[in-house]
């Protein structure tokens, strides 16, 4: 079983209060998922936190769908475990047209997918990027190759950047990581009044 919440614990720990973190100029911007894919859609964990806003959503979105209640590191969490599965992919994939069918209110890895903490030998870098090996990558319509694109910051994708990093500090106070991201979300946050009003961003470099 590939347990999801094992790559978010990666993100924090490559975010810890002793790491240089830096957010690459290209984190600011987003992509685009076309129908008729679904490489990235594997058969990893499906986790939502107890009492979590999104879990709250997926409730709402989805009563027929019982998950598996399970422990991890002291925090309770709800999860399709997606194991014995008779292809690689997820529970919830539609293959008819490489589409998610818990999209509204899907985990939190999956909206974080793009979104990379890059391992270097003196830093970590923030960025937001396709997969590196994305030309293997299976697809529902049986060929290889992930059909994403990355695409220009718009608003909507520069606050759901924020919401999700302010999602993944959540993360790090319920498994106990000290982490940098406060004072990256205190960056973002700065510049939030400027993009809602048309402001152009500058995307540069910044040290953490």
């Amino acid at each position: 079983m590939k347990d999801s919440i094992d790559k978010i614990k990666e993100y924090l720990k490559l975010s810890a209060i002793d790491k240089k973190v830096v957010v690459s100029p290209l984190f600011f911007r987003d992509y685009d998922c076309p129908p008729m894919c679904g490489g990235c859609c594997k058969s990893y964990t499906i986790d939502y936190i107890a009492d979590s806003k999104r879990y709250r959503q997926f409730k709402k979105n989805y009563p027929d769908i019982v998950l598996k209640k399970r422990i991890v590191d002291g925090v309770e969490i709800y999860s399709e475990l997606n194991n014995h599965r008779e292809d690689p992919f997820c529970k919830f994939l539609n293959q008819e047209d490489g589409r998610c069918n818990i999209h509204e209110s899907n985990p939190f890895a999956c909206s974080m997918e793009l979104i990379r903490f890059m391992k270097y030998s003196d830093k970590t870098v923030i960025i937001n990027k396709l997969y590196g090996r994305g030309h293997q990558m299976k697809r529902v319509d049986g060929c290889r190759g992930a059909l994403c694109k990355m695409t220009d910051l718009t608003k909507e994708s520069f606050l759901r950047n924020i919401e999700l990093l302010q999602e993944l500090y959540e993360y790090s106070k319920l498994f106990g990581y000290e982490t940098k991201l406060p004072d990256i979300l205190n960056y973002l946050n700065c510049y939030k009044n400027e993009i809602m009003n048309n402001v152009k961003f500058r995307k540069q470099k910044i040290e953490f």
